[in-house]
């Protein structure tokens, strides 16, 4: 069990569809599909049942949506701890998304091998880099992903394969001030 495969699991619970749920998460449809399933398997359960156009929870669902709430914020909240321990005005705290290191483009690279001693490096999902740069946790994500629009945030297109660097709109990293 994974807790991306938990994440995938509420988004879906939460919009009662695995399109809208993938949306939520910027990743496919068949992601979150292929995480209900892997859940399903590993803990010999049906987590939804299909009513209409609806995904809804089962009672074992349901039991699991609520336990793996809070372990989803146990998670967020030691990446909150921690990821501003010994802030400082020197470092970076850069968030990158967990395939990013499968493909990262060679100006990323050389980025973060210049600036090792000045970053500090969270690795999370792609919608978890969102969330961290919108809510200051981070100050810039590189990401690679699916979805092309992010609200509240400076997007920069860095690689050929749908990689985007992200900073708040806030931040004097964006818009004119850096990206």
């Amino acid at each position: 069990m994974e807790i991306h495969q938990l994440r995938h699991m509420l988004a879906a619970a939460e919009h009662t569809s695995y399109a809208q749920a993938a949306k939520s998460c910027f990743t496919s449809r068949q992601n979150i599909a292929h995480s209900i399933k892997a859940l399903e398997s590993e803990l010999g359960i049906v987590l939804f049942e299909r009513r209409g156009n609806e995904m809804l929870l089962t009672p074992a669902g349901r039991q699991l949506a609520s336990e793996a709430g809070e372990i989803v914020a146990r998670v967020d909240g030691l990446h909150v701890a921690f990821a501003n321990s010994d802030a400082s005005d020197a470092v970076l705290n850069l968030a990158v998304s967990t395939n990013l290191f499968a493909g990262i483009p060679p100006s990323t690279d050389e980025f973060i091998a210049q600036h090792a001693d000045r970053l500090r490096i969270a690795e999370a999902s792609c919608a978890d880099c969102y969330r961290f740069v919108c809510s200051g946790k981070a100050d810039v994500a590189v990401i690679m992903c699916m979805e092309r629009k992010f609200p509240e945030c400076d997007v920069l297109e860095i690689g050929e394969s749908a990689t985007y660097a992200l900073t708040s709109s806030s931040s004097t990293l964006g818009g004119g001030g850096g990206l």
